[in-house]
């Protein structure tokens, strides 16, 4: 009796200080985060299917101002979690460009002149696994242009 007391004290004590966190620091500005739940329903490439729909629709909607923060993302085609799987890369930043109908625009961000759009990732040595991502070495500009040629 006295050993199962010992051990459920001893239970009892390690959780009390497994849940106790002092340095809990609280930003009373921080935006909250918009938290997805998956489901055994819903895929993993419908999700991001509604990410990448998502992205175009920024570009879509755009009249002036600020282009979409993403346009500015020297390496955003390395966002391997948009990749069907790690060894079979894609270029994320055409595949949001396909589903981009608004060909005016794609003329206003273009006319932009914005100096981060002809940024490129692309370095001119290959990926330490080989791996290879379509479209690196152009820029975003590149690919708008390429997009917009193409409506």
């Amino acid at each position: 009796m006295r050993e199962t007391l010992i051990i459920i004290l001893i239970l009892k004590m390690s959780t009390g200080f497994c849940q106790s966190d002092t340095n809990i620091v609280v930003n009373k500005n921080a935006k909250p985060k918009r938290i997805v739940f998956t489901s055994p329903m819903v895929s993993s490439d419908a999700l991001n299917e509604e990410q990448i729909a998502t992205y175009a629709d920024s570009i879509n909607g755009y009249r002036r101002g600020e282009i979409p923060y993403f346009l500015t993302e020297v390496c955003f085609d390395h966002q391997k979690n948009y990749w069907p799987n790690f060894h079979s890369p894609i270029s994320v930043r055409w595949s949001v460009l396909k589903q981009v109908k608004n060909k005016k625009a794609l003329k206003r961000i273009l006319n932009t002149n914005d100096p981060r759009l002809k940024r490129t990732c692309y370095t001119g040595k290959q990926d330490a696994y080989g791996i290879v991502v379509p479209d690196i070495e152009k820029s975003f500009f590149d690919l708008l242009k390429e997009r917009y040629d193409q409506l």
